[in-house]
């Protein structure tokens, strides 16, 4: 896959239904989503590629920009109309730029591992629905460690 000159090496992980891109953090390649991906393929169409300058992608200049048209360029390369986008680390930055520049994205996930913020850190929202969310992502990430047999 191509994207403004620059050779992306991706893996298309299979599977049917709606699609979903996979971004690794900084310093990082698809090879951290080899064991996550194959479980969300049962249900959706998976794909992770290398970011520019990273894993076995080319170099080039990086720029936020740049990066969000690569995500493009591979959505464009695999067909995939309108994907849903993960991501960690510096993935999960990209994933909510992408959400807000394409308002009807289906998904954004941001597994930022950051741990998790004090309520006071949710600007904007009430302290109890701040818990209830926080809350749900714990039963979340304590679904998906019993379900890929990894302590939380």
């Amino acid at each position: 896959m191509a994207s403004r000159g620059v050779q992306l090496a991706g893996r298309d992980f299979g599977g049917s239904g709606g699609a979903i891109t996979l971004l690794h953090g900084l310093g990082r390649s698809l090879v951290d989503w080899q064991l996550i991906a194959p479980l969300l393929s049962v249900e959706h169409d998976v794909v992770a590629f290398d970011q520019r300058c990273q894993g076995h992608s080319d170099d080039g200049a990086w720029s936020w920009e740049k990066a969000l048209a690569d995500i493009a360029a591979v959505a464009d390369h695999l067909q995939f109309a309108n994907p849903a986008i993960a991501g960690h680390s510096l993935g999960g930055m990209l994933a909510v730029m992408w959400g807000e520049s394409h308002p009807n994205c289906p998904g954004v996930v941001n597994l930022d591992g950051h741990g998790r913020k004090r309520l006071d850190q949710y600007v904007g929202l009430d302290p109890g629905d701040a818990n209830q969310r926080q809350e749900q992502l714990l039963a979340q990430q304590q679904a998906l460690a019993a379900r890929i047999g990894v302590p939380v």
